[in-house]
């Protein structure tokens, strides 16, 4: 809280109401833009949704697409085909998180993924890390290990 309110002290309001035509256009703005709420954030997320994934990263939806193509981009499906980006593979710099399409293409094959599952994986304490989970690891510079286990990980699933 104390970092948003340190950020919030840096904007100059007065230019940003009026290049958003208004303070409440500029509040439903800011608040598009973050990660939305659903029954698995307490597991998974919180997630974006395309619009608001596209307005934080700056690119269009196709290059979106792209990346969730090229596994650099976790993407789930809801059951009424709303598709969302888990926020925790996006540090405060909008940077991914590192080798991920390595460990998304370890997990299942290319055909089946289940990027539900992945996520939950990537998310899931074990001792193999020291209790960070696979995405803390990927993070702090522990991709080698991460790597192996989403192999070993990837190879139960496929039998």
């Amino acid at each position: 809280m104390r970092a948003l309110l340190t950020r919030l002290d840096s904007i100059d309001v007065e230019s940003a109401v009026t290049s958003a035509g208004s303070a409440d256009s500029l509040a439903a703005r800011m608040v598009s833009t973050l990660p939305g709420a659903g029954p698995l954030n307490a597991e998974v997320g919180p997630f974006f949704d395309t619009p608001a994934l596209t307005r934080w990263l700056g690119i269009t939806r196709q290059a979106l697409g792209k990346r969730v193509q090229n596994g650099s981009l976790l993407c789930v499906k809801t059951a009424d085909n709303h598709l969302l980006y888990p926020a925790f593979q996006f540090d405060e710099t909008r940077t991914g998180l590192p080798r991920l399409a390595d460990v998304l293409d370890l997990l299942a094959e290319k055909d089946r993924t289940d990027a539900w599952q992945a996520a939950l994986w990537l998310n899931s304490d074990g001792d193999d890390l020291d209790g960070l989970t696979p995405a803390q690891a990927l993070r702090v510079g522990r991709e080698s290990e991460v790597i192996d286990l989403a192999r070993q990980a990837g190879a139960l699933w496929r039998n």
